[in-house]
């Protein structure tokens, strides 16, 4: 039989053997998945649209929903022309955690209504506190719009 010692010496062995692949504070490991938004209105005022994102499914957060605010340059009144200046994101996990994620202005091509750009992870709530990351986002469609992300991601609180 074992006693409290062996035990404590045998579960310390093993967590050092097993330690190294354990997620770390430090470690980029990949972040992809994709989502459906539904645009919602659109502020004049601020050049912004909003979006509600209707369902997806991420790495390390599973089915999400969430909200998208599309940011807008003015590029012509007439004929009336915008191009996308970024975008600020917010996907929520089934258990509420949060990630946040700030895209860039990006290509945008007006004739198929797709853009592709750069995003970059901002943090978030539980355990996405003081995430960090990247990578390149792609949307593609005008009232309904499908989302895909591929990058790292970088958990500061473990």
């Amino acid at each position: 039989m074992f006693g409290r010692k062996s035990l404590s010496i045998a579960l310390l062995v093993a967590l050092l053997t097993v330690g190294p692949g354990v997620l770390r504070a430090g470690d980029d490991v990949p972040f992809k998945g994709d989502a459906v938004s539904v645009f919602k209105y659109g502020d004049l005022s601020t050049l912004t649209s909003y979006f509600e994102i209707t369902e997806g499914n991420l790495t390390h957060l599973g089915a999400v929903t969430g909200t998208a605010e599309v940011h807008w340059t003015l590029v012509s009144l007439d004929p009336l022309v915008l191009e996308p200046a970024g975008a600020d994101i917010t996907l929520v996990a089934a258990d509420g955690d949060e990630l946040y994620l700030e895209h860039d202005a990006g290509e945008w091509d007006p004739d198929t209504a797709t853009s592709t750009a750069d995003f970059v992870i901002t943090g978030g709530t539980g355990r996405f506190e003081g995430a960090t990351g990247g990578g390149t986002a792609t949307a593609s469609g005008s009232g309904t719009v499908s989302n895909s992300w591929t990058g790292t991601i970088d958990y500061k609180k473990n």
